[in-house]
């Protein structure tokens, strides 16, 4: 399943539509450190930036080969990914993304296991987002 969902992890309902955009499995996902921006890489070679303020992708990054884990800097300036070429590859986060000072909701845990789903929670906003690993048998 190439799509984010979003829940409410005090009634456990998922929140609006999943998001879309990655063509194969999510395999990481992140949020900046003031809550306003999440990114999620996938097999399909493409890191993508989020605005979790609609849900909307803001800016697509291409790989060389499949992303396995991502990270924000500590300034949020920059993606940090890994993938399938065990290299780290570094994108700077587009000047026409507005970082906000702001926290809708801050990441109070990041979940990652290759036999777990991926997902990151909000303590704050009691939130979960999560990406569901499908594979073709």
């Amino acid at each position: 399943d190439p799509t984010i969902r979003e829940w409410d992890t005090s009634t456990w309902k998922q929140v609006g539509d999943p998001w879309s955009g990655h063509t194969d499995s999510i395999y990481a996902l992140a949020v900046n450190s003031t809550g306003t921006l999440i990114t999620s890489v996938s097999s399909d070679a493409n890191a993508r930036l989020w605005q979790l303020s609609d849900q909307r992708a803001t800016a697509i990054f291409k790989a060389s080969n499949e992303m396995y884990r991502a990270t924000f800097s500590v300034d949020d300036r920059y993606i940090l990914c890994g993938g399938k070429d065990n290299n780290i590859t570094e994108w700077a986060v587009p000047e026409y993304v507005v970082l906000e000072d702001s926290p809708r909701e801050q990441a109070s845990d990041v979940i990652s296991n290759p036999f777990l789903m991926p997902f990151v929670i909000s303590s704050r906003a009691r939130i979960l987002y999560q990406c569901m690993l499908q594979r073709d048998r």
